[in-house]
C-alpha cells in the first residue's frame, strides 16, 4: 500500500461524517478518491444510511398561550397564598401579644405573694383545660385570682371574701361556708374595671343572688341560680337584693378598698 493511500478501515471511520457532509473539503476529496478505486468501500458508501435529524415541532400558538396562562395563574395563586399565610401569622402573633400583654401578664402580676392551686383537670370546663388559681389571706379577708385561659379575653377574676365565708378546693371549685356574708368578685377588664359582682343570700329564703353593681355598689342586674338549680324571679326579688346591698354596704365598701389596696394598680 502506498503511504499516501488511505486504508479501508479509515474510510469506514470517516464514512459517517462524509455522508453527513460535516467533514472538511480535504477529507471529502480523500474519501471520494478512495471510493473511486475501491469497489467494496463504494458499495458500503452506497448502502450507508444517515437518518435525517428530527426537527422539533414548533408549539401551537394557542397552546403556548394556554401554558403561559397556567403558569401565571399558578404564580398568582402561590403569591396570594404566601400573602395570606403572612397575614395569618401576623394576626396570630398580634392576638397572642394582645392577650399576653393586656390580659394575662397584668393578672399574673396580681398573683405576686399568693399561692397557686386549682391546677387539677377541670373536666367541667368546655375546653377541658387546667385553670390557674392563686389564693392568699390576711386577718380579715380571703383573696383569690383566676387567670384567663389561653387567648380568652373575657375570663379572669379577682375575689375578696370575709375569712371563713368561702374557699377553693384543689380542683379550683368554689365552696361556700357562710352564704349570708357578701363576697366581692371583680372581673378583670383590659379597658378598666367599672363594675363588680356581689354574691350573697337572702336572709329569708336562703337563695343565693349575684348583683352586678357599678363602683357605687348600687345597680342590681341579675340573680344567681338558687340551690334547686332554677333562676329566681328577678322582678320579685329586686327589693330583697337592694336590701342586701344596703345592709352590707359598709362591708362591701371595705372589701372594695381591700381589693384596691392589693390590686389597685392593675385594676386601673
Amino acid at each position: 500500500m502506498n503511504k499516501n493511500e488511505i486504508s479501508c478501515n479509515t474510510i469506514i471511520d470517516l464514512m459517517p461524517i462524509y455522508k453527513e457532509n460535516s467533514c472538511s473539503e480535504e477529507t471529502r476529496l480523500l474519501v471520494e478518491e478512495h471510493l473511486s478505486g475501491c469497489k467494496s468501500c463504494r458499495s458500503l458508501s452506497e448502502a450507508f444510511y444517515v437518518s435525517e435529524p428530527v426537527k422539533a415541532e414548533l408549539p401551537n400558538e394557542a397552546e403556548t398561550f394556554r401554558k403561559v396562562g397556567r403558569k401565571l395563574k399558578r404564580s398568582r395563586f402561590t403569591k396570594a397564598m404566601a400573602v395570606l399565610m403572612c397575614f395569618c401569622v401576623i394576626l396570630f402573633a398580634a392576638v397572642n401579644g394582645a392577650w399576653y400583654f393586656l390580659k394575662y401578664r397584668p393578672m399574673k402580676q396580681m398573683c405576686k405573694g399568693m399561692s397557686q392551686i386549682g391546677t387539677g383537670d377541670m373536666r367541667e370546663t368546655p375546653n377541658g383545660r387546667k385553670l390557674s388559681i392563686y389564693v392568699a389571706q390576711d386577718e380579715n379577708y380571703f383573696y383569690s385570682v383566676r387567670l384567663p385561659n389561653y387567648l380568652n379575653f373575657g375570663m379572669g377574676t379577682a375575689t375578696v371574701a370575709p375569712i371563713g365565708a368561702m374557699g377553693i378546693d384543689e380542683n379550683g371549685m368554689n365552696y361556700y361556708n357562710d352564704c349570708t356574708q357578701p363576697i366581692l368578685t371583680i372581673p378583670y377588664d383590659v379597658f378598666g374595671t367599672d363594675h363588680y359582682f356581689v354574691n350573697c343570700s337572702s336572709a329569708d329564703s336562703g337563695e343565693g343572688f349575684v348583683f352586678e353593681t357599678d363602683t357605687g355598689l348600687s345597680r342590681v342586674i341579675k340573680p344567681a341560680l338558687s340551690s334547686s338549680g332554677e333562676t329566681s324571679d328577678i322582678m320579685g326579688e329586686i327589693s330583697d337584693m337592694n336590701d342586701i346591698l344596703e345592709t352590707h354596704k359598709e362591708e362591701l365598701a371595705a372589701m372594695k378598698q381591700a381589693a384596691m389596696d392589693r390590686w389597685g394598680k392593675y385594676l386601673k
